[in-house]
């Protein structure tokens, strides 16, 4: 994918969404000003899902935040499906879906039913719809479950139903994997995937950057309030790693970089290809070998490049 969408101002009504030098500071009471996000840019194009890495306190959530509405930026403009997403966020509430941090509420003395209805009726969804959520994420039989005795795990199967409830053309997903087991993240994974593939756009964010891989057609790192943007696709950032059960001492392609028994290279098919047939013809063999996706590498990168 080129990133032609990475540069330009907004608005643009064919994006889905679209952030220019966002600028935002926190001011508490009787605290110094603390800046959240220095210079944040991002172009979504409408079917694209956009995956924002970073470490903790770079700035996602704020990010997210501002797509949402909640903050109106210092500097800079926002626009979500070509509105301003703070002067127009009742209308597109109804359009898009958001989970902030796993943050959702409603009375505890609710059950899960009750808060599934609740939003259904909210958003003119008829009730059928708030059977076919349940059981996608899991929660069928679970109806009337207080929500004050919900795990988090289930308490988070709860906030993605709500998310996906009103069918949004959009969704802002921070962290959606927080504090599910295994079996219930690839069942989302599918979820989410079988809806970026009809249409639906998104920007998420997530340290489980082995997912997030899987779910998003490109990606940025934001570093200390400031989107980086990949050189090139992020799916040419994929790398294959091995390890073998002895250091390699033939010569080796300048693609493949190795560190004792450790190798990792490009994820070129001809260029593992080749290095395995060499290993294979030395006796040398493969202990372990696995795929890191694109995120995960640009998840690792620094301010200026890749590590």
């Amino acid at each position: 994918m080129k990133h032609d969408h990475w540069t330009g101002g907004c608005p643009d009504p064919a994006e889905a969404a679209c952030a220019q030098d966002l600028r935002v500071v926190y001011r508490p009471p009787f605290a110094r000003p603390k800046i959240a996000l220095v210079s944040a840019s991002l172009r979504l194009k409408r079917g694209v899902s956009l995956g924002v890495v970073g470490p903790n306190g770079a700035g996602k959530t704020t990010l997210l935040r501002v797509l949402a509405g909640l903050i109106r930026p210092d500097r800079g403009e926002a626009r979500v499906l070509g509105l301003d997403p703070v002067v127009h966020r009742p209308a597109l509430m109804r359009r898009v879906g958001v989970l902030l941090s796993g943050a959702r509420h409603f009375p505890d003395r609710w059950n899960v039913g009750d808060a599934l209805r609740f939003v259904a009726a909210m958003h003119g969804v008829p009730p059928r719809r708030v059977g076919e959520l349940m059981e996608a994420f899991g929660l069928a039989g679970k109806e009337k479950d207080p929500l004050s005795a919900l795990s988090l795990g289930n308490r988070q199967r709860l906030n993605l139903a709500v998310v996906f409830l009103h069918d949004p053309e959009l969704i802002l997903l921070d962290e959606p994997t927080l504090a599910l087991d295994a079996q219930t993240v690839e069942a989302f994974t599918h979820f989410l995937r079988e809806r970026l593939d009809q249409g639906m756009s998104a920007v998420i964010t997530s340290h489980d950057h082995a997912v997030l891989g899987k779910l998003v057609d490109d990606a940025l790192l934001l570093d200390q309030g400031i989107t980086r943007v990949p050189r090139g696709p992020v799916a040419d950032y994929a790398r294959v790693a091995l390890v073998t059960d002895r250091p390699v001492a033939f010569a080796l392609p300048a693609e493949v970089r190795a560190e004792g028994n450790r190798l990792e290279l490009p994820n070129d098919p001809r260029l593992v290809v080749q290095l395995l047939d060499r290993l294979d013809l030395e006796g040398i063999r493969v202990m372990e070998m696995h795929t890191k996706t694109g995120v995960e590498v640009l998840a690792r990168a620094r301010t200026g490049g890749d590590s």
